[in-house]
């Protein structure tokens, strides 16, 4: 496996969902690859508004997760339907995963969502030794 703390991962939504921890606080596994900080790309499906905070509901076709993002007005950047790209440090809190310190940016080109996945693709092929 590597050992590259640092690194952000793009990853779908299922592959933070099946991922498992070897050793208790240690890091998340999918498919021989460590997941410390991820990035991954979904459809908002539904917001949830508090006073410090908002949770969004993604979805990608693989899986959804929920992100709760820290701050005040941040509900008026998102919109249900819309596409964003999230990145932050995969955690579980609960036996429930989640992003920690989550950046969530919105999406203006359907290209975006096309690059993720090839990179998907690229990292999980690298991974698996199918490519180098």
């Amino acid at each position: 496996t590597n050992t590259r703390v640092n690194t952000l991962t793009p990853v779908t939504i299922k592959q933070i969902l099946e991922s498992k921890q070897d050793i208790q606080d240690g890091p998340f596994v999918s498919h021989n690859q460590e997941l410390h900080h991820v990035c991954f790309v979904g459809v908002v499906r539904n917001i949830t508004d508090h006073t410090a905070n908002i949770f969004l509901t993604i979805e990608d076709g693989t899986g959804q997760i929920e992100v709760r993002k820290w701050s005040e007005d941040a509900a008026q950047q998102f919109e249900i339907g819309g596409y964003v790209k999230v990145f932050g440090a995969l955690k579980e809190f609960g036996g429930k995963k989640n992003i920690q310190y989550a950046v969530i940016k919105p999406i203006d080109s359907f290209n975006e969502v096309l690059t993720h996945h090839l990179e998907v693709i690229k990292c999980h092929s690298i991974a698996s030794g199918m490519m180098k």
